[in-house]
């Protein structure tokens, strides 16, 4: 359940770790950053885990656009926050260390805490059905990185990504480039992420037969 507030204690700004980032080049930045890591995880309502929607994480692209920073900078604040243990990759998305420690997570109503559960059994559900093959992407191809982070990457090449794009808008494309890049995090193959999305698109009736 999302939050209207969060929890900030009056010393954040003296902590070890915000005082280090403040002598970076681009410190206030990357400190404004994490405060903003923290409200979107309060919206998220879902024990520090950063979402869009129910079962579509924020990937760098889609903080860039939300945070209003350059995708460069965004990637450069998730390997530091990672680096730093501020932040984990888990169930396909970013999620906030000691999140539940600090905002009291306890204290949320029942009615959240059973919509939190059928949104883990949601994603559960996506994750049954990724085919886990030997990683197939011609050499020619040109390629683009999309959702994920770090070495946790979708790739589809250039004339793919138009495609699916065609057929579908960007919320639910994102969407499903989540779910790929979920398994690629919890360190599995996928042989063709283009033939992925297009058939489990076409099973939701996304995409017609």
């Amino acid at each position: 359940m999302a939050v209207n507030c969060i929890l900030l204690s009056v010393h954040t700004m003296k902590s070890r770790k915000i005082r280090q980032m403040r002598k970076l080049s681009r410190g206030p930045e990357l400190i404004n950053i994490w405060i903003s890591l923290l409200c979107l995880a309060g919206e998220s309502g879902d024990s520090g885990y950063l979402y869009m929607a129910d079962d579509v994480p924020y990937t760098v692209e889609t903080l860039s656009i939300e945070l209003e920073y350059d995708a460069g900078l965004i990637a450069e604040a998730i390997t530091l926050f990672l680096s730093w243990k501020m932040i984990a990759l888990d169930r396909g998305a970013i999620r906030l260390m000691s999140w539940d420690k600090y905002q009291n997570s306890d204290n949320v109503p029942p009615s959240a805490k059973a919509k939190r559960k059928k949104t883990q059994n949601i994603r559960k559900q996506a994750v049954k059905r990724i085919e886990v093959e030997p990683s197939e992407l011609s050499p020619e191809d040109t390629v683009s990185p999309l959702g994920g982070l770090g070495k946790n990457l979708v790739y589809l090449s250039d004339a793919q990504m138009g495609d699916l794009l065609d057929r579908m808008d960007v919320n639910t494309f994102d969407k499903y480039i989540g779910i790929v890049a979920q398994q690629i995090e919890m360190g599995r193959t996928v042989k063709n992420a283009y033939n992925l999305i297009l058939r489990m698109a076409t099973e939701d009736g996304v995409i017609k037969k």
